[in-house]
């Protein structure tokens, strides 16, 4: 009565053909092997986006067909998880460990030292300044958020929520 529509919420992961048919022959062996599979699959999916990044305009100026090269050699190699487990460690990996090394590259570039110095908020003395710095750290967080993941991003390979819930197609 406290959640209204958690029905509705309830029956989408009830009705969920990719919920049953992976959790049907899933074993706890399955779960431990699914953190090294869920690494080598963000790691895959990272390169994959890079590499996509990296051919799209050589397909649009000289009309060639990498992208499909590309989308084909790593649907080959990159493995498959079974588990939420191994997902939320490929999505963690996919994105997680490129915006780390983005931080850092960041965090060097002498004409961003001062961007990416943090100031506690409790050392500011009014409500001004602590929204000026929460503003500063969201537009450098947020930059390096956004910059990661369209560098290595795979469109298609991940669903979003709503896609995967039903809510939308």
């Amino acid at each position: 009565m406290a959640f209204e529509g958690f029905e509705k919420f309830e029956g989408y992961l009830n009705e969920d053909p990719l919920v049953e048919a992976r959790g049907s022959d899933v074993g706890l062996g399955d779960y431990i092997l699914e953190v090294p599979k869920g690494i080598l699959k963000g790691g895959s999916q990272a390169i994959q986006g890079l590499l996509q990044l990296g051919a799209l305009p050589i397909d649009y100026l000289a009309d060639t067909n990498l992208l499909k090269g590309i989308e084909d050699l790593f649907q080959k190699i990159t493995p498959e998880t079974k588990t939420a487990v191994g997902d939320i460690t490929a999505i963690l990996t996919q994105f997680g460990l490129p915006a780390g090394i983005a931080l850092r590259v960041a965090g060097g570039i002498s004409k961003l030292k001062n961007v990416s110095q943090m100031t506690k908020l409790s050392s500011l003395p009014t409500t001004g300044a602590k929204g000026m710095e929460l503003m500063k750290r969201s537009g450098y967080f947020g930059t390096i958020g956004g910059v990661t993941d369209f560098a290595v991003s795979t469109p298609g390979t991940i669903s979003t929520l709503s896609e995967y819930l039903g809510l939308m197609p």
